[in-house]
């Protein structure tokens, strides 16, 4: 009977121990998000952000419901960090935004070399697009059709950076229908590297 005693004192203290923890990771998680905002304080902001994330699912929930919204308000560090954070969080509700931001050239830096530009280390939206992975496909697909060459370049290789049998499908439909030289041969090397890494 003792033993059951301590049993049940021992589950009460750790339910009183970890319910403190479970409401600090939540509200740690909007203290951080309001210091992602603040310039000097977003990129530290950012690295506890992801790792409170990966470790309480409370605080992930959390960023999935705020942070498309913040990519859509804020710019510089803080826009970066978002972005930056819905990828190594794979964040599937931020899928719509991102999409839409591979529409804005604004949004696509300078490549600092061409390893660089096809890894998609200057294309914020695109990289995390590519990490949030094979959710992201049909929207990145929708892109294959618009009209400007550009948005069609990018959104082929993010899907070729996504590197799933199902991006590799819409890359060969829109293969057969581009009649855009630079579009073509950016497909064509794309899916041609995705042949050679699965070849025995």
């Amino acid at each position: 009977m003792r033993w059951l005693s301590l049993a049940l004192l021992t589950t009460c203290l750790i339910r009183a121990t970890n319910a403190p923890a479970a409401a600090q990771g939540l509200s740690g998680a909007r203290q951080l998000l309001a210091e992602l905002q603040v310039e000097s304080a977003s990129d530290r902001a950012a690295d506890q952000l992801r790792v409170l994330a990966q470790r309480d699912p409370e605080a992930r929930q959390f960023l999935a419901e705020q942070l498309p919204t913040l990519i859509e308000k804020v710019h510089g560090p803080a826009w970066l960090n978002a972005v930056h954070l819905t990828g190594d969080l794979k964040i599937v509700e931020a899928v719509p935004v991102l999409a839409e931001l591979l529409r804005d050239p604004l949004t696509k830096g300078g490549a600092t070399n061409f390893g660089m530009a096809l890894r998609l280390g200057d294309d914020p939206p695109g990289r995390a697009l590519a990490d949030i992975g094979e959710p992201a496909t049909e929207a990145v697909g929708a892109l294959l059709v618009d009209q400007d060459r550009f948005k069609r370049w990018r959104a082929a290789l993010v899907l070729g950076n996504i590197n799933s049998a199902h991006a590799d499908q819409l890359l060969e439909l829109r293969l057969s229908h581009e009649d855009d030289p630079a579009v073509r041969a950016q497909i064509q090397s794309l899916l041609g590297e995705r042949r050679k890494a699965k070849a025995p």
